[in-house]
């Protein structure tokens, strides 16, 4: 894997021509510049690098730059290349270096990979007739979020294209900014795009050579005098010899170390077990709820308090409490960041400071970049021209520096006095249009920039000063998954879906199910209905987050099964560790039909030990299924654990023969943690 990583850096971005391997790539990227048809293999470039440096950290770092018009406009590509794994990262930013804005600048892809079809060494032969692209749809609030998809692209027309393309300015709204593309399979390239807006992916068999092209979803622009401008970083991961699940476990432990965010000693932080409650709950509430977490000694982690909490003075009820305090009318307190008083008189300070005495963290909901006119914010009246838009949604300009200055200020100013420990940032609206109103016609994409890298800038400037601090991305639930953010945050809340308590249980095991294969980190959301094992084992992810009293009309009473709510968290603890650190193994097929099982393995090859999830939902007519568990090894004995209290021993060799689950009741779950026993 080295070697072929490094032939790959060679052609790169080295002297190489790259005929040692057939399955190199022939370019990275491509523009149009001042009309002209500029990439990686036309453009002259100087590559400095500093191994000393890295050495220890298996990681090579390359600064790489091009000269797209010397003396006016450089491309800069910090490159990472990491030897213990073949993943070649790199963050690309153009820097207007005259004293005059540049040509035009435009199509710029800054991933424009060409991979040869035909091998050229010694005579024309066919290396893959075609191309596969797995891809995964993104988070729309429905049943369908995250799940699988896949294209065969082939040399003849109606088949050869393929294309992706955003529908709004955030980046895992209508695709997920991850996906596969196969010559066969053991070769192929996994590509994650680093940008939190909007963003378009085309991919092509030419017959010749396949394409992966991805970009900004429209650049027209010239780069100013002095200045600097962020374009989507990647990573990309070779597959050479290995097999695709084998490739995906590689990515995962991959963002596991390098795409997760890390506490003051440099410790993984973890998403957390929660307790949600809704911000205009009253504090005495929320003080009552504290207590009893405390009696009755449930081991959360964070106490949660979501939107409502903030704005103008009155009654905030959660949507669920309208017919007893009239219509919510949060959404019009966003953008006023003072304490609305009628449900917190002594402000959140008590409650974080009582959440804290209880063991737990303290977690307050901000949704810093959109203000509505109807909020009574003073920077409404103070700094209109920090804000942009024609409706009553406005967008907060992270592109402007005094406005960017303001918010950390504010933000920092807040999260001290109020004694937050973790900060949740929403953003629950589409800023494709606001950015458009902000562009010039020679400034096309520029406004989409500045404000990507302004979120990126606060969200660092933020874990600076606050390193123990974990950051929670939520975005109207999943919106945001590039791996840019999740370098910064983890995502609590992975899909709007879950806001209701009716929603269909099943679509938080899809939700599971395909976002494993990628993030290592999430959580999805239980409503904690008494005695449901069915709803718990559904939403546990990494983490949980558990609103089972987080309004003011919503409380526990005589009859709540305190046994049952222990058993749950425990659960949820034990879960975490392994599918955050475990290889991942879908068992079924296609969980989206709601005729078929949902299983998933999850294996800790390191200490032989794992667990099985299964589902048989309401839908199915199977009461049974076998499922081959994977990575086990053939000759040792394995405990089998299930959450029903029983327990057996089964070779591994046997296990991987296949597991028979059996559930005779539609809509039941199994989960069985698994350990081999040592001699």
């Amino acid at each position: 894997m080295t070697r072929y990583q490094d032939l790959v850096a060679d052609c790169l971005w080295g002297d190489g021509d790259g005929s040692a391997t057939a399955f190199l790539p022939r370019r990275l990227f491509s523009l149009r510049y001042g009309g002209r048809d500029l990439d990686s293999t036309t453009l002259p470039r100087t590559v400095h690098t500093n191994d000393a440096t890295t050495a220890t950290a298996g990681v090579r770092r390359l600064d790489v730059t091009y000269d797209v018009d010397p003396g006016v406009l450089e491309l800069h590509l910090s490159v990472r290349i990491f030897h213990d794994r073949p993943v070649i990262e790199y963050t690309p930013v153009l820097h207007g270096v005259g004293d005059r804005p540049c040509d035009i600048v435009e199509d710029l892809f800054m991933l424009d990979y060409r991979l040869p079809l035909l091998c050229m060494e010694r005579e024309q032969r066919l290396l893959s007739s075609h191309l596969g692209v797995r891809y995964n749809l993104g988070s729309d609030c429905a049943f369908r979020d995250f799940v699988a998809m896949h294209a065969d692209l082939w040399n003849h027309p109606g088949s050869r294209d393929l294309e992706l393309r955003a529908v709004e300015g955030r980046s895992s709204s209508t695709f997920m900014p991850y996906f596969g593309v196969d010559y066969d399979d053991l070769h192929g390239v996994n590509v994650a795009v680093g940008w939190s807006g909007a963003w378009k992916a085309q991919f092509r068999n030419d017959g010749q050579t396949g394409r992966i092209a991805v970009s900004m979803l429209n650049t027209h622009f010239r780069v100013l005098p002095g200045e600097r401008l962020r374009q989507p970083s990647f990573c990309l991961q070779f597959r050479d010899g290995i097999g695709i699940r084998a490739a995906q476990n590689v990515f995962r432990r991959h963002m596991l170390a390098v795409h997760s965010p890390r506490d003051s000693r440099g410790e993984l932080l973890t998403a957390p077990i929660s307790f949600v409650t809704w911000g205009g709950m009253q504090s005495t509430n929320m003080l009552d709820r504290i207590r009893v977490i405390r009696e009755q000694q449930l081991p959360y982690d964070v106490f949660w308090i979501d939107a409502g909490w903030s704005g103008f003075d009155g009654k905030c009820p959660h949507h669920f409490e309208t017919h007893l305090d009239g219509p919510s009318d949060w959404p019009i307190r966003v953008g006023n960041w003072r304490i609305n008083r009628s449900p917190h008189p002594q402000g959140l300070r008590p409650v974080s400071d009582a959440a804290r005495a209880a063991g737990m963290k303290f977690l307050a909901w901000f949704e810093p970049e959109r203000v509505h006119r109807k909020s009574q914010a003073a920077i409404l009246r103070e700094h209109p021209e920090w804000l942009v838009g024609k409706n009553d949604d406005l967008l907060f300009n992270l592109g402007a520096p005094d406005a960017w200055q303001w918010l950390l200020n504010t933000l920092k100013d807040f999260i001290d006095e109020e004694g937050i420990d973790y900060y949740r940032q929403d953003f629950n609206f589409n800023t494709l249009p606001y950015w458009a109103q902000m562009d010039a016609p020679d400034r096309v994409g520029v406004a989409e920039m500045k404000h990507i890298d302004g979120l990126y800038r606060l969200w660092d400037a933020l874990r600076e000063t606050y390193p123990d601090m974990l950051i929670d991305n939520c975005a109207s639930g999943g919106r945001r998954l590039d791996f840019e953010l999740l370098s910064r945050s983890i995502p609590l809340w992975q899909s709007d879906l879950q806001c209701y308590p009716d929603h269909r249980r099943e679509g938080s095991q899809v939700e599971n199910f395909y976002l494993n294969d990628w993030l290592p980190q999430h959580a999805g959301c239980s409503w904690l209905p008494e005695n449901d094992d069915y709803d718990v084992l559904s939403m546990l992810a990494t983490g949980v987050s558990l609103k089972p009293w987080g309004t003011d009309n919503r409380r526990p009473g005589p009859e709540t099964n305190w046994d049952f709510h222990r058993r749950a968290l425990a659960i949820a603890q034990r879960v975490r560790p392994i599918l955050r650190d475990g290889d991942y193994y879908p068992l079924s097929d296609r969980p989206e039909d709601l005729s078929h099982w949902c299983a998933y393995q999850a294996h800790l090859p390191e200490e032989d030990r794992g667990m099985v999830m299964a589902f048989r939902r309401p839908e199915c007519p199977a009461a049974q299924q076998s499922y081959a568990l994977q990575g086990l090894s053939p000759d040792a004995i394995y405990e089998l654990q299930w959450t029903d209290g029983h327990s057996d021993r089964r070779r591994g060799a046997d296990l991987a023969a296949g597991l028979r689950l059996e559930l005779p009741q539609p809509r039941s779950c199994a989960l069985c943690f698994y350990q081999r026993l040592r001699s």
